[in-house]
């Protein structure tokens, strides 16, 4: 199962991601493309480590149910 449909299907109350600065070339799955309702995921944290931003989203269900 992937991401994108373990989101849509209410299974992932949080989202990390590790930003950086790189190019990349090529072909990927992507994690947020996907048919259907949006997911709405809400910013808890974001500290930077060097050139790395570290992203903390709760998916709108988790933060609802706090």
């Amino acid at each position: 199962m992937t991401p994108a449909k373990c989101l849509g299907a209410g299974l992932i109350d949080e989202v990390l991601l590790h930003v950086a600065p790189v190019l990349l070339f090529g072909e990927g799955i992507r994690l947020f493309d996907r048919p259907g309702a949006p997911i709405e995921l809400e910013p808890t944290t974001a500290p930077r480590s060097g050139k790395v931003t570290n992203l903390r989203f709760s998916t709108r269900t988790a933060s609802q149910g706090r």
